[in-house]
C-alpha cells in the first residue's frame, strides 16, 4: 500500500539524517565512507519519496486539478530550499564570535573548527524537524482511494459500483490478485506503455544530470559573480548562504509556482518541452560564455535557467 511505504521511506531518512549528524571520528572507520554510505542510504529514501508524493496527491485530486495539485505538492520542494537557506544564514550569524568575522583558513583555531563543526551538524540534523512532523501525518492519513479499488478493500466500492448487491458480494469473495514484477515487465514491454515509461525516466534522468550537476557548482557561480570569493571564512559563508537565498528566491520558486499556476492551462507537454529548448541555449550561452560574460549578465544568466528548470522539466 502507498500509505506503508510512505511512511516506511521517510523513516529511512530521518534515520539516515540523524546518524548523519551524530557521526563522529574514529580509527576504525573512513568518516568520507560512512558519511558516504549514509548519505546514499538518505537518497533511497527519498528516491521513494519523489514518485509517492505525486502518486497519493493525484489519487486523491480530482482530474480537472489534478496537474495544479499535483504541482503544488512539488513546488514545496522551493520553500524547503527557502527554509534551508535560512536556517543557513541563522547558522552562520549564530556562529560569528566563534568563527571570527576576520578569520582565515589558514588561521582557523581549534574554537574555529569546532564552530565550523557544529554547524554543518546542526543544517543536516534540523532536515529531520519538518520529516518528524510530517511523519505523524503519514502514519495517520487514510489510504489513497485507488489502492483499495484496486487491490484490497474494495468491497464497499464495488457494491455501489454493480447494481445488484449479489454481484457485488461474489466479487468481494473473489480476492484480486496482487501485482508483481513479473506482470511490471510484460506490461511496460509492450511499446505503447514501454515508451512513456521511458519518455518521462529518461527526461527525468537527462534532466537531473544538468540540474544536479549545477547545483553542485553553485558556489563556483556565486564565486564568478564576486559574491562569495571572500578569504575570510564567516564571510564566505555568510556570503553563500544569502547568495543562495536569492538564487532560489529569484529563479527556483517563481519556476515551482508558474508551473502550478499553468499546469492545467498551458499543459504538460507545452512546459515541458519549452523548458528543455529554452534550457538548451541557456545552458550552451553559460558554458560557451563562461569566461566572457559579466558577472551581471552571469548572474542573469543563471536565475533565468534555475526559473526554467522548474517551469518546465524538473517539475512537469
Amino acid at each position: 500500500g502507498r500509505k506503508k511505504i510512505y511512511g516506511l521511506e521517510l523513516i529511512v531518512m530521518i534515520c539516515a539524517t540523524i546518524i548523519q549528524c551524530c557521526l563522529g571520528l574514529s580509527p576504525a572507520i573512513s568518516f568520507p565512507a560512512i558519511l558516504a554510505t549514509l548519505r546514499i542510504v538518505m537518497g533511497i529514501g527519498i528516491g521513494g519519496d519523489y514518485p509517492l508524493s505525486s502518486i497519493i496527491s493525484s489519487e486523491f485530486s480530482t482530474t480537472k486539478w489534478r496537474g495544479a495539485i499535483m504541482a503544488a505538492v512539488f513546488s514545496n520542494q522551493g520553500l524547503g530550499q527557502v527554509l534551508a537557506g535560512i536556517v543557513a544564514l541563522v547558522c552562520v550569524a549564530g556562529y560569528k564570535n566563534l568563527i571570527g568575522a576576520d578569520t582565515t583558513a589558514d588561521a582557523c583555531g581549534a574554537d574555529c573548527k569546532r564552530a565550523v563543526d557544529q554547524m554543518w551538524r546542526i543544517l543536516v540534523g534540523f532536515g529531520c524537524v519538518p520529516g518528524c512532523i510530517a511523519l505523524y501525518y503519514r502514519l495517520t492519513i487514510s489510504e489513497s482511494p485507488r489502492y483499495p479499488l484496486d487491490v484490497d478493500e474494495h468491497d464497499d466500492l464495488q457494491k455501489v459500483a454493480d447494481a445488484e448487491a449479489a454481484l457485488a458480494t461474489e466479487a468481494h469473495d473473489i480476492a484480486p490478485p496482487k501485482a508483481s514484477f513479473k506482470d511490471f515487465v510484460a506490461h511496460f514491454s509492450q511499446w505503447r506503455y514501454g515508451r512513456i515509461l521511458l519518455g518521462t525516466a529518461g527526461s527525468w534522468f537527462l534532466l537531473d544530470v544538468a540540474y544536479y550537476g549545477i547545483g553542485l557548482n553553485t558556489p563556483v557561480i556565486l564565486e564568478a559573480i564576486g559574491y562569495a570569493d571572500s578569504k575570510k571564512i564567516y564571510e564566505k559563508l555568510y556570503n553563500a548562504a544569502v547568495g543562495n537565498l536569492i538564487l532560489v528566491c529569484a529563479g527556483s520558486l517563481p519556476g515551482y509556482w508558474a508551473t502550478a499556476a499553468t499546469i492545467d492551462i498551458v499543459g504538460r507537454k507545452p512546459i515541458q518541452l519549452g523548458g528543455f529548448i529554452i534550457l538548451t541555449a541557456l545552458f550552451c550561452g553559460i558554458g560557451f560564455g563562461f569566461h566572457k560574460l559579466t558577472k551581471g549578465g552571469l548572474l542573469g544568466l543563471y536565475i533565468v535557467a534555475q526559473f526554467f528548470q522548474n517551469f518546465g522539466p524538473n517539475t512537469t
